[in-house]
């Protein structure tokens, strides 16, 4: 924390405590004009400007401390990005009417804040719980259906069942994770992670989609061990790839390792110039989104957050109608050397 220099202190203080040595030097004219009126011998004024300015000098150098010490306890405070109100009723006392005034104001919005805190976890605890709930729950009916999809012969029409209830699977998936990502109480396991093993769990997962829309999967071998968190590694590489796969129509997707970069690349139909800079923004669909009329615009938001909770950086190239490309950087790991 910086500090202000007592250099600087002491030019603030002297132009504070001005109007009192204004006074004082208002005292030693009229004791000069007294003296001289009276025609007093001058060392009368000598010897009462000496005591008094004794006196002015222990004075401002005993409440100069005492108020040098009290800026430094709110130059602390001040400096924190939250505070609680039992930091800040340890405040200075103050001793003047108005500075108590001042203060008292500040604790009592300091109180409605930390009771406004309070209400806030509250509630959106009360929201987690709830949708949690609402999302296991949701999944059992869910799991029933696609059961009575798997016991019926083959047909387009289950296979086109199956996908969809994939889909809704994943989309629950993702709001699950949206969930417990902004929650106060999400912790990361952090441990080794084989790479190559991850990319391969999340293409079999969608390899039916591959397959339906007969899009080609390349994965360039590589041996390659992150720390990490693995159930959220996975979960950014599933939201990329299944963007890939939703927005390639021929070709395919291909994952390399470049230095300490994992590139995945499709040969979709690209992105925007326009778009590209916001995509990973929430909520933003771009054009293709509004194409596609059914995008939420939470994938690649909830991937750029969890990239920034792992210090992991992701980057996205993009060429309308030759595809797309993300980028996501391990190099800056701050768990790299835990």
């Amino acid at each position: 924390m910086k500090t202000e220099s007592k250099i600087c202190f002491v030019w603030r203080y002297l132009k504070d405590q001005k109007m009192l040595y204004i006074l004082f030097i208002l005292i030693w004219f009229v004791l000069f004009l007294t003296i001289y009126l009276y025609k007093l011998p001058i060392a009368l004024l000598m010897d009462a400007c000496l005591f008094t300015s004794t006196i002015l000098v222990g004075w401002s150098f005993y409440d100069g401390i005492k108020l040098y010490h009290e800026h430094q306890k709110l130059l602390f405070l001040l400096h924190q990005k939250s505070y609680y109100f039992d930091q800040v009723s340890q405040l200075p006392q103050p001793g003047k009417l108005l500075v108590q005034d001042y203060q008292q104001l500040f604790l009592e919005a300091v109180a409605d804040k930390e009771k406004m805190r309070t209400e806030l976890t509250q509630q959106n605890q009360y929201l987690f719980d709830y949708y949690s709930m609402w999302t296991h729950q949701i999944k059992t009916p869910l799991a029933a259906l696609d059961l009575l999809v798997q016991n019926q012969s083959e047909t387009q029409l289950t296979t086109q069942m199956k996908n969809e209830i994939f889909k809704v699977d994943d989309y629950l998936g993702m709001m699950l994770h949206y969930l417990k990502l902004n929650h106060v109480e999400t912790d990361f396991v952090i441990t080794r992670v084989n790479l190559g093993e991850v990319v391969k769990s999340v293409i079999r997962k969608y390899a039916t989609f591959f397959i339906q829309k007969n899009l080609s999967v390349k994965i360039e071998p590589f041996e390659k061990e992150v720390i990490t968190d693995e159930k959220w590694l996975t979960f950014m590489l599933e939201q990329i790839i299944f963007n890939s796969i939703k927005y390639t129509q021929k070709g395919g997707v291909s994952v390399r390792l470049v230095g300490e970069r994992l590139s995945i690349e499709d040969t979709g139909i690209g992105i925007l110039a326009q778009d590209l800079p916001r995509i990973f923004e929430k909520g933003y669909t771009g054009f293709n989104g509004r194409e596609d009329k059914k995008a939420t615009g939470l994938g690649l938001h909830l991937c750029q957050e969890i990239g920034c909770k792992l210090d992991l950086s992701l980057t996205a190239f993009s060429e309308v109608g030759k595809g797309t490309k993300i980028q996501i950087d391990f190099s800056q790991t701050k768990y790299r050397d835990e």
